[in-house]
């Protein structure tokens, strides 16, 4: 037991010590209420002044550390939302944006670039109802939209009643780390004006309808139906994409008094996702994307082309089998007397690989048969060469050539497997309606098909052993109008990795033409 006589100093002690902790807790106190008050007048100021004024050196050094921290903050996006919904999105900044779907939801995490926001809160409300394709916006105008930085990179996913999104802004990262040298390039540093218009209606997009040749129609704050949405993407997805290569092939006309109008843009993008049952149950999701455009006016006659890897695959490999994944960017030239197409480009891929392509492709129509051979060269940039052969043999079935029976043999060889890849197929279908009616009667392929009904069966081996057997069912209809089509494949495989036991598959998506020559059907 302590005795009387030390009692009061314990007790001096005690209050000493609280003493100290109440210094500090007041300092603390004080030193928040000189930078919000300080905030608070900087924002009078900006506001007396009617315009954004650089702050004061004194001000960047006390608002230096919750600036770095803030700047750091606004690099990602990662938060999980609750509620009702059925969404997905991927986008690589606004211009290479794809959304589609409707969700209303609680978020909960880190919510992105907070610009033009002072702060933007960790927990909040999000919507978001619509469509957008390849930047174009069709998403109705929301007072709770996700407000995505331009040049901001993510994906996302909603199903049902919960969902994900990850995503990173390089223009923030570039910001973050000027703001070390006392520069702020995105200008969102404290202290700053409140946003004039805080609750502003926003939509899937920061930059709107876009500027210049990127510029696209105005689009209503509210969509009437989904196929008034996609009577809109129709028509300014292709106006997004055609007109930036229009003035481009312009620029280059020998004679600007005399410049020639280049045919429409072909732009295809296939989106699929395949679920797959063995011993697992695994789900793919497989972008496909085939861009053709012609520049008349350049003098040397090249072309632009935009297509997925998978076309240096043997016949009927999937994206997600093929060893090269990615997106093949490059210029053509076609020798027409010739029948050769030579290639140069790069690979969109991590890290980008420089590419060089030769392609010598025939079409014979003997009688009731026809051919398609096509042999093609590949170099890519670290020495890596390839040679694909293919061999198409097709006949058209009936009086009114309804059905069509097709037989594709294809092999690729690479100096670093010296045994071949290859594959076989058989497909029988009937063909009530093409893309392009005057091919009826010639060599056609499944993408040509606009409304279709086939069975294919596949085999897929290296050297002398076989690998993989393949047998479904494949469905192909118009959806809407004469540009969106869905497409269903289910089936059976057997693989040699799994002891050859059976695995259910079913694949299924939407193909959207953004080309002339469906509309004229």
């Amino acid at each position: 037991m302590k005795s009387p006589s030390r009692t009061p100093c314990v007790l001096l002690s005690v209050l000493v010590r609280i003493s100290k902790a109440t210094q500090r807790a007041a300092w603390l106190v004080l030193v928040g209420a000189v930078l919000v008050q300080a905030a608070r007048a900087d924002e009078v100021e900006v506001a007396d002044r009617g315009q954004e004024q650089p702050p004061s050196l004194g001000r960047k050094i006390l608002w230096y550390v919750p600036n770095r921290v803030m700047d750091f903050l606004d690099i990602f996006r990662l938060r999980v939302r609750f509620g009702p919904g059925l969404a997905a999105n991927v986008r690589a900044t606004d211009y290479g944006a794809f959304y589609a779907g409707h969700y209303d939801s609680v978020y909960v995490g880190l919510p992105g670039p907070r610009y033009p926001h002072r702060v933007r809160s960790p927990v909040g409300r999000e919507s978001l109802t619509g469509l957008i394709l390849a930047g174009v916006d069709a998403t109705d105008d929301t007072l709770h939209g996700p407000e995505y930085g331009a040049s901001e990179f993510n994906a996302g996913v909603h199903l049902l009643v919960v969902g994900v999104e990850v995503g990173i802004d390089p223009l923030e990262i570039w910001d973050f780390l000027a703001g070390w040298f006392l520069l702020d390039p995105i200008r969102d540093d404290y202290p700053r004006a409140k946003p004039p218009d805080a609750h502003r209606a926003t939509s899937g997009l920061s930059i709107g309808e876009g500027e210049g040749v990127f510029r696209v129609e105005p689009k209503p704050e509210q969509f009437e139906s989904w196929g008034a949405r996609l009577d809109y993407q129709e028509e300014n997805v292709r106006r997004r994409i055609h007109e930036p290569l229009r003035a481009a092939d312009a620029y280059f006309a020998l004679d600007p008094d005399d410049i020639l109008v280049p045919p429409q843009t072909r732009v295809r993008v296939k989106l699929f996702g395949e679920v797959m049952q063995g011993r697992d149950i695994e789900l793919r999701f497989e972008p496909d994307i085939e861009l053709d455009v012609e520049f008349p006016n350049i003098e040397r006659r090249v072309r632009l082309f935009v297509e997925t890897a998978r076309s240096d695959e043997v016949h009927d490999r999937t994206l997600q089998e093929s060893d090269e994944r990615g997106v093949k960017i490059g210029a053509r030239k076609w020798f027409e007397q010739l029948n050769v197409s030579a290639d140069a480009g790069m690979r969109a891929s991590w890290p980008p690989k420089s590419f060089a392509r030769l392609t010598w492709v025939r079409d014979y129509e003997p009688e009731t048969w026809r051919l398609r051979p096509m042999q093609r060269f590949v170099l890519n940039r670290d020495d890596r060469f390839a040679s694909v052969s293919t061999l198409s043999v097709s006949r058209w079935l009936g009086a009114d050539n309804g059905g069509i029976v097709v037989n594709t043999v294809s092999g690729k060889w690479t100096l670093e497997e010296p045994s071949w890849q290859w594959s076989e197929g058989i497909a029988v279908a009937r063909v009530n309606r093409l893309l392009d009616e005057s091919r009826r009667g010639r060599t056609t392929v499944w993408a040509d098909t606009a409304w279709a009904t086939g069975l294919r069966y596949t085999i897929f081996g290296e050297g002398d052993r076989l690998n993989t057997h393949r047998a479904g069912v494949s469905l192909r209809r118009p959806l809407y109008g004469q540009w969106v089509y869905g497409e269903l494949q289910t089936g059976m495989e057997w693989d040699r990795d799994d002891d050859f036991d059976g695995s259910f598959f079913v694949r299924m998506g939407v193909d959207l033409l953004f080309w002339g020559t469906a509309r004229e059907l």
